[in-house]
């Protein structure tokens, strides 16, 4: 998938602060996707773009290549979160409520027979 498909120009990953964390993230220029989400210096963190009849989303930051802990440098995780789910409750057909805690992750797969359902809670 090119620059042209993503709406952005870019190149080289750089530094930012995310909710007062420091990140990794693509730079990135919107040449025609709009900003979603910014990072705490304006940079894009969450970025969309129009092609054909659909949408594609860009997601800026480098999580898990660092080699850095998981909840280190993670605390812009909930507000990205927060932004995927509000794109895709319309159209995901599946809600998990827990009597306490956190909601689980849900991963969908279409199979030639039916579905598959993943649940994940770490």
């Amino acid at each position: 998938m090119g620059e042209e498909s993503l709406g952005v120009r870019g190149g080289h990953w750089t530094e930012a602060r995310c909710d007062g964390a420091a990140v990794q993230l693509l730079a990135t220029e919107p040449t025609t996707a709009r900003i979603l989400l910014r990072a705490d210096g304006g940079e894009p963190l969450l970025l969309e773009n129009a092609v054909g009849r659909g949408k594609i989303r860009l997601v800026t930051v480098r999580y898990g290549l660092t080699g850095s802990s998981i909840g280190e440098g993670s605390a812009y995780l909930p507000a990205l979160l927060d932004a995927l789910r509000s794109w895709l409750a319309p159209v995901f057909p599946v809600r998990v409520q827990t009597a306490e805690g956190p909601e689980p992750q849900i991963a969908l797969n279409r199979l030639a027979a039916g579905w598959l359902g993943i649940l994940g809670n770490h």
